[in-house]
């Protein structure tokens, strides 16, 4: 049985907390885009998974982390030693919920 490593996105969702979330994660650790067109824009396109650390621009891995408790999915972002960096950024479970519904 051959076994394909392509990812299909159920839905894409912008962070719930903290406010300008996209836009924090993008200018702090995104890398700039090469086209002349798009100078002093950065780009931040990832996979994160709850069970791996990915690569990023091979310097970071970013992972998901659920907190039962809290009921959030935080965005970690580590270096690629998997020291943490950031983790403030992140999905409240109602408002993943909510989009999971409304999608199926």
């Amino acid at each position: 049985m051959q076994i394909y490593k392509n990812y299909v996105t159920l839905f894409t969702k912008a962070p719930s907390f903290p406010k300008g979330a996209n836009n924090y994660l993008n200018k702090k650790f995104g890398i700039p885009y090469e086209e002349p067109e798009k100078i002093g824009l950065n780009k931040l396109h990832t996979s994160m998974f709850a069970n791996d650390y990915n690569t990023f621009a091979n310097k970071l891995s970013f992972k998901l982390i659920s907190d039962r408790n809290q009921k959030t999915i935080r965005i970690g972002v580590y270096d690629l030693e998997h020291n943490t960096i950031d983790t403030i950024v992140g999905y409240n479970y109602d408002a993943l919920e909510k989009i999971l519904k409304n999608k199926l």
